[in-house]
């Protein structure tokens, strides 16, 4: 018994192909492509640098290094704590010099165990300029051992920070003179990803802010509700069954607070009127949602009806998205609204869809639906129309290019190409497709289901269907990270600055900004794959999956050990016995 369950865990360890593969990665690809003191990568890329190169390896940074403000607010504070400790832990143990030593002078001397130190930065400070420019813009400057960052905002203190922190992965810091001055194109760069079709841990949805924050992404978009689930718990209960999973409002408000430390504004989407069987409430006593009447049973329950106590229902919900999520963007649906829905006309469900808008109008923050919903009458001028690849932007709204569930499989859907293509095509010049807000990659795991309700094709097995139930979770936190990064890096890339001059080597830059991802300990597609990982596979080796239930075998395994422990403990014993009656 004993050896079987020894077996069983040996057996187990092949789950973790992707972690296997991270540590490997950030070895080999460490060695194989080492680089100078001198040289650097940092993605996004900026806008204006100018770096006077200073002698290998680099500028050392005290021991006491840190970033400082006269600024008091909490998220920079914390954010100014993170960069310090992160930086100060990339220093070379035989290098950490202390501030008030003699070699802290431009003209220190050598040390046995280090190269010679010809200058030291001995800080970082951060001053708040004029409002008025990017949220997102920042300038960093240097001298006399002092980095200086200049933001209007907190936001592009980090993003400032960030820079700081990716240019000195060496342990130095490569220039001994440098002047930045940048700011995004686009002033919407997210990911919208799907965890009403599939669960997904709060501790992956963190890992997915980490890797965002790292490529000034500033939004993470929460596709909540869809066929068969409504995924965050509102003030009249969870509003569906559990199916795997709903997420508790402190767990959202928590969620929203660490991104917020890390420059990521974290927004829901919802799928009204139609997908919206999620809301079907299991509580007898709440029965008070009404769904358009439909003579296919996969239809049923569906489509929102309009009525007074349904949109009392949404009401109730919006109220409460507001109390979690703030007033920033809100996406509300829109699909499918210009054809009737069983006994229900296009008008009822354009009326749930202005309605629901409307309510979050009134409550001063922007709202975004799909374009196929731009012809809709009494929808707000300010309404940002989500446009699909090959759909027409509309020129009286603002718009955002982004990709859609039709191009998505099993790795995202990026704008303008679908999962077949070369991801380093994305890195186009997204201005000259006259989306004026933004632009947002976007990731459904509908793939992952097994059967209805789920938003997906059941006329076949999807793809990654082994993965639907909750035992799966460390696999699917591996297969989605890899699947994401470094997929969506080029079109983060390409929406903060388009620059047509990087050419052949935008991939070499995004794989270093993965390796870099890697030594964060985030488990992305292995640098040397260079993006071919999906959800299904990693480096081209597939994934496995549980077959049995997670809980009974760490049971199990305890039990076992127990067991074998106490046998031998008892042979022991035994033997031990008969030796002193000889």
């Amino acid at each position: 018994f004993f050896f079987a369950v020894l077996e069983k865990m040996l057996r187990m360890t092949t789950i973790y192909p992707a972690i296997a593969f991270a540590v490997v990665g950030v070895f080999c690809v460490s060695a194989s492509t080492a680089v100078s003191g001198n040289e650097m990568n940092v993605w996004p890329p900026t806008v204006e640098m100018s770096c006077t190169e200073a002698s290998d390896p680099g500028i050392a940074f005290s021991s006491s290094f840190s970033f400082s403000s006269s600024n008091t607010d909490e998220v920079l504070l914390r954010a100014m704590d993170r960069y310090s400790q992160s930086i100060v832990d990339l220093i070379p143990r035989e290098d950490k010099i202390d501030d008030n030593s003699d070699e802290s002078s431009s003209s220190s001397s050598s040390q046995s165990s280090s190269p010679e130190i010809s200058a030291i930065i001995a800080g970082a400070i951060l001053i708040a300029t004029p409002t008025g420019k990017s949220v997102d813009a920042y300038d960093i400057t240097m001298d006399k051992g002092i980095i200086t960052i200049t933001a209007s905002h907190v936001v592009g203190a980090i993003h400032g920070m960030e820079t700081v922190l990716q240019m000195s992965q060496t342990g130095y810091f490569p220039c001994s003179d440098i002047t930045v001055h940048d700011f995004p194109t686009m002033q919407h760069r997210g990911l919208s990803i799907d965890v009403a079709s599939r669960y997904l841990s709060i501790s992956l949805l963190q890992d997915i802010v980490d890797a965002l924050s790292t490529l000034k992404m500033n939004y993470l978009v929460l596709h909540m509700s869809d066929l068969g689930a409504f995924r965050v718990h509102t003030s009249i209960g969870d509003v569906t069954d559990h199916n795997n999973g709903v997420y508790s409002k402190q767990a959202m408000v928590d969620l929203v607070s660490y991104a917020t430390d890390r420059g990521v504004s974290v927004i829901p989407e919802f799928a009204f009127p139609i997908y919206s069987s999620g809301l079907n409430q299991v509580d007898s006593d709440n029965d008070n949602v009404y769904f358009c009447e439909t003579k296919n049973a996969f239809t049923q329950q569906q489509a929102l009806n309009n009525d007074p106590s349904t949109l009392a229902v949404l009401d109730t919900i919006v109220d409460d998205m507001m109390d979690i999520f703030g007033k920033d963007i809100y996406f509300v649906g829109g699909e499918n609204i210009n054809e009737p829905f069983g006994n229900c006309s296009a008008a009822d469900l354009q009326a749930v869809l202005t309605h629901v808008v409307n309510r979050f109008a009134a409550n001063k923050t922007a709202v975004g639906v799909w374009s196929t919903a731009s012809s809709v009458k009494g929808l707000p001028s300010t309404t940002v129309m989500r446009v699909a690849p090959g759909d027409k932007v509309v020129d009286s709204f603002p718009s955002l290019l982004s990709g859609g569930r039709s191009d998505n499989q099993t790795i995202p859907s990026l704008p303008i190409i679908g999962e077949s293509s070369d991801s380093s095509k994305s890195f186009i010049d997204y201005s000259t497709f006259n989306t004026t807000v933004g632009v947002f990659a976007a990731f459904f795991t509908n793939v992952m289901c097994t059967n209805e309700p789920c938003g997906t094709n059941h006329t076949v097995t999807p793809p990654a269907s082994g993965f639907a139930d909750r035992t799966q979770d460390v696999i699917v936190r591996d297969a989605v990270l890899s699947s994401l990064f470094p997929r969506i890096s080029y079109m983060a890339g390409a929406a903060w600055k388009f620059d047509k001059s990087i050419g052949a080597n935008v991939t070499k830059r995004v794989d270093l900004h993965n390796t870099y991802l890697h030594s964060k300990g985030l488990a992305v597609c292995n640098a040397t794959c260079s993006g071919k990982c999906s959800l299904t596979s990693n480096c081209g080796k597939a994934y496995p999956v549980y077959s049995e239930d997670i809980v009974l075998f760490q049971g199990g395994f305890i039990f076992g050990t127990i067991v074998a422990t106490v046998y031998g403990g008892v042979v022991v014993l035994l033997l031990i016995m008969r030796n002193m009656r000889k």
